[in-house]
């Protein structure tokens, strides 16, 4: 391959030098006789050839040097500092990147990655409305966090301290994790109705409050609140007023 690319640019230095008719090379349709007078390069014209073939030669070795570099050097991914921000198309942004708190971030994407409000790092969702939809990341205390939003309401949540799930309102319906007093045991907390299925998600135990006010667990297919005969426990259990 170096022999190639040396002889390509010794052929075109040589043509471009005006030496091929120097040294009595025939154009088209010259004669012999016609080229009998031409004239022998002198030594200065021989020693610019020289020196441009030398620099050929050079360059070359440094194109070769660069091409085994780039083959055998590790790909390096390339480092882009932030703040930076990609847009669509019609110019909206879909992706920022910044160091700021994501409350005092100016332009923020659907996509954006930053700072909470602490040291801690983030990534946030928005919808086509530039509501909070997801955001997962990092809590101020170390621990990841993921936040489900509707419109401006959290909906669920699920922290170090377990998995929360609120309605509409933004308020809390459901807890599953540790016991806040014993973080050795946990603790289910349901504001409704909890119920048990079998494999075919029939329906087993139910419980909850009654309008009353009352708690009451069902055992099911029956779901009548009567007592058996004799004694069989019964199939329901309600508190007493």
């Amino acid at each position: 391959m170096r022999a190639h690319a040396i002889a390509a640019c010794v052929t075109a230095a040589v043509l471009s030098s005006g030496l091929v008719s120097a040294l009595g090379a025939r154009p088209a349709g010259e004669t012999e006789g016609d080229a009998a007078g031409a004239a022998i390069p002198s030594r200065s014209e021989m020693a610019e050839l020289s020196r441009t073939i030398d620099a050929l030669q050079r360059r070359v070795t440094a194109l070769e040097a660069e091409l085994e570099r780039t083959r055998t050097a590790p790909a390096v991914a390339p480092t882009v500092t932030a703040p930076f921000t990609i847009v669509n198309g019609a110019g909206t942004p879909i992706f920022t990147v910044t160091d700021a708190a994501y409350a005092n971030a100016g332009t923020k994407g659907r996509v954006h990655i930053g700072r909470g409000s602490s040291s801690n790092y983030g990534m946030w969702f928005t919808t086509a409305g530039g509501a909070l939809a997801t955001q997962v990341g990092e809590s101020k205390t170390g621990a990841g966090v993921l936040v489900i939003n509707k419109g401006a309401t959290e909906i669920a949540e699920v922290t170090e301290d377990g998995f929360i799930a609120r309605n509409s309102a933004g308020k809390q319906i459901g807890h599953f994790g540790a016991d806040p007093t014993n973080k050795a045991r946990a603790r289910m907390v349901v504001r409704g109705i909890l119920t048990i299925t079998d494999e075919n998600d029939v329906t087993m135990v139910d419980a909850g409050t009654l309008p009353d006010g009352r708690g009451a667990v069902r055992t099911w297919p029956n779901k009548e609140c009567s007592a058996y005969r004799g004694l069989r426990s019964p199939n329901c259990l309600m508190g007493a007023q």
